[in-house]
Formats: C-alpha cells, structure tokens, sequence
C-alpha cells in the first residue's frame, strides 16, 4: 500500500515544481474601482498555472490615459475626480491592462439603525454615496462584516437575523470606517415580563373616558402610540414612574427610563358617555440595558457618514 501513495506523492510534488508564473492580476479581471481620495495599492498579484497566487514584486506601472489619475513608481493611484483610466503593469516578460474605475466619495449614507425580528425575511443593506462633484456613486468597493454572528448574520449584502441581542455591521469604503447597530428583537405577549430587546404589542379599542396601563420591568423603552393615520387625535400616550423625552419628527412616540414601578398609560381625551370608542396600537419595545454590543467607528480621511 506504501508504494502507489509515494507514487502519487512525487508526481504531486514534480507538478507544483513545474508550476510557473502565468500572469498578472489585478482586482477582479483586471478592473479595479477606486473609492478613496488618498493614495490606495493596486496590489498585483502573480498566478501560476496551478492557480496558486502571491504578492508581485518590482511591477513598473505606467499610466496609459485617464483624467485626474496620479500613478506612483509603487503603483499607488489617487483619484481626484470620477474618470476611467488605463493603466499597464510590467514585471519582466509578463504585462497586463488594469482598467481603472475612479469613483472618490466624499460622503455615504447609511442606516441610523437597523431594527429586525427575529425569523423576519432577509433585510437588503442600503446605503448609497456621494462623489467629489455631488454625483450619485453606484460603484463602491467596500468591506461589510458582522461583529456577532451569533446574533445576525450578512450574506449577499442582506442581513438575517438569528437570535435576541445587539451588535453591529462594520462597514469601510473609500476609506472611511463606521459601524450600523443592529436590534434583534421578539416578541413578548406580555408587558411585565418584557426583557431587553423585546417588544410587547397590542391592539386597543378604548372608550371615552377610559384610562389603561400596563406595568413594566426597570430599564431603557421606546413607547410610541399609532393607529392607521399616525397619531391618534383623541388617544394620549402617557407613563407613570418614567424619564420620558419625545422623539424627534414623531408623535406619540417616546425614549424613556423605566422605574421600580413604573407604567406606560394610554387615555381617551372625551369625557365619559361622548365621542366614540378609539382604536390604535400600543407598542413598547424594550432597548438593551447597554450598547456594550457595538461600538461607533469614527469616520477617517474627512469622509463623513450620514444617517438615512
């Protein structure tokens, strides 16, 4: 049995020593799109024929045409405006054509927060940039990670939630970095019982005069009081027990600090015996204690980040 293994073995052996540099490579078939005003590596890149790749050294690059392109002897671009370019890489007898794809962005939008039940569909990861001259970028070469994958994951540009918690998608593109939170959330049918990243929902029917509340464990809450056209007008979201300020651009929609004891209370404006009955929904949703599972990234290079 020993002799056909080391058989095999030594022909493995003579055609990784046979194998030999095929060609230059550069990005993904030689295209490479370029996001960052600053100096960024083309990194080229040796193949052989076993398909085997590792790092080119002594490339002589050459800019061939393009616009507000800078080409360094190291083979460093900047990009100062969007244009394509052409550029040659030479090492020896091997040469290659990059296509150079300048897009700079000065700014990206991005979520403020993403916010996902837990089983809900794939959510697709938007964001969109914005060029040197204010244009629209649809080219962005970027990285995108989760921080717990145990929480959620992000496969194809969509993140899928797995499991109650917090953390966060890392994002860096044209040399910026900053992070996306993410709330996986579930559900809880009942509001005394609600635990971080929970949410209670109800579907009221109240009559004039009518007074309800519902009890709520210490912490940090969002209540927000809603019926088919926003706002209800004659329904009042109020609490008992809780440091309450209103969100911005919302009505009816609080940030609060829970108390030993505290309530979230909803009212009818009529007196008893007037108007009709109303109807809206009550939703409190419970936040994480603390954002110990993320934490903001701060932009570099002057590029900002701008909430969606």
């Amino acid at each position: 049995m020993l002799k056909p293994l080391c058989s095999v073995l030594v022909a493995v052996l003579m055609a990784c020593s046979d194998a030999g540099p095929l060609r230059l490579v550069a990005g993904r078939s030689d295209t490479v799109i370029v996001n960052s005003r600053e100096l960024v590596p083309l990194n080229l890149r040796l193949v052989d024929t076993a398909g085997i790749s590792r790092e080119a050294k002594g490339v002589v690059f050459r800019l061939v045409r393009g616009d507000n392109i800078e080409v360094t002897k190291d083979g460093e671009v900047k990009c100062s405006r969007s244009s394509d370019g052409t550029i040659t890489a030479t090492l020896g007898d091997l040469s290659t054509t990059v296509t150079l794809l300048c897009r700079p962005i000065v700014s990206i939008g991005i979520p403020r927060l993403l916010r996902l039940p837990v089983g809900a569909p794939p959510t697709r990861l938007e964001f969109g940039a914005i060029g040197v001259d204010g244009e629209p970028i649809d080219m962005i070469a970027g990285t995108a990670s989760i921080g717990d994958t145990l929480v959620a994951t992000l496969v194809e540009g969509e993140v899928r939630a797995k499991a109650r918690g917090v953390t966060a998608v890392e994002l860096e593109a044209g040399g910026c970095a900053t992070s996306v939170p993410i709330e996986v959330i579930e559900t809880n049918a009942r509001a005394n019982d609600l635990l971080p990243n929970q949410q209670y929902a109800e579907s009221l029917s109240i009559s004039a005069g009518e007074l309800r509340s519902w009890r709520v464990p210490p912490g940090r809450y969002e209540i927000s009081l809603f019926d088919a056209k926003g706002a209800p007008h004659d329904l009042r979201l109020a609490s008992y027990e809780m440091n309450c300020a209103a969100i911005p651009h919302a009505e009816q929609q609080y940030s609060c600090i829970a108390r030993e004891r505290a309530s979230v209370i909803v009212r009818h404006t009529e007196p008893p015996g007037r108007g009709r009955d109303s109807k809206a929904i009550l939703l409190v949703y419970r936040r994480a204690d603390s954002d110990s599972g993320w934490r903001p990234r701060r932009a570099v290079y002057g590029c900002p980040f701008v909430p969606r």
